[in-house]
């Protein structure tokens, strides 16, 4: 049976919640594979796999010629980009030696960026909220940073002429679709403040 020790072993669950590693644990297949023997075939149906002991090769035929072309070690991961295309594996995994994988089926996956503002590099007079992301327009103005005799823009941080677009701004929509939008919006705001500032 995999523990969740194990699977924190794994890059990717390594900074999950200890419960959330408890609840993969409980159902996850635990599989040991003998050298030779494939985790994956080409044309498989998807499933996530975390190699906890020994090598996987990573294998593809082409023209009927079979070919090594990686491998995995322990920590990582394989089957995750069949996973987040929804494609059935374009190669396969198999065993280079002795190894213990677990196996954790999955109809798709969903894949969150952004989750963390990585704005610690930003000069210290642009407002940030208590988790590091930078306030704009109103928000700037509603936590006092805003000093300046005119409205911020809607994308202007606390900085007159900074602009700030996408998932490092405070707003509960974090996609990129929206952050494609905000940063043309913010072009917009950049000629509109060049103009004005031309005009003072």
């Amino acid at each position: 049976m995999v523990t969740a020790e194990e699977i924190a072993r794994i890059t990717v669950f390594a900074d999950l919640d200890p419960s959330e590693r408890e609840r993969l644990a409980k159902v996850v297949a635990d599989i040991t594979l003998a050298p030779g023997e494939s985790a994956v075939n080409e044309g498989d149906s998807r499933a996530l796999f975390g190699l906890l002991e020994g090598r996987v090769e990573v294998i593809r035929r082409v023209d009927g010629v079979e070919s090594v072309i990686g491998e995995r070690k322990p920590g990582d991961v394989f089957g995750e980009m069949a996973m987040a295309f929804g494609i059935t594996y374009p190669g396969g995994f198999r065993a280079a030696e002795t190894s213990r994988v677990f196996r954790l089926a999955s109809g798709g996956l969903f894949i969150f960026i952004g989750a963390d503002a990585e704005t610690a590099w930003l000069r210290p007079d642009i407002a940030l909220d208590q988790k590091g992301y930078v306030l704009t327009g109103p928000d700037v103005h509603d936590a006092g940073r805003w000093q300046v005799d005119r409205d911020a823009y809607l994308l202007e941080t606390s900085v007159p002429g900074i602009f700030a677009c996408g998932d490092v701004r405070f707003s509960p929509v974090k996609r990129v679709a929206a952050a494609v939008g905000e940063g043309s919006m913010a072009i917009a705001f950049v000629h509109q403040f060049l103009k004005e500032a031309e005009a003072s």
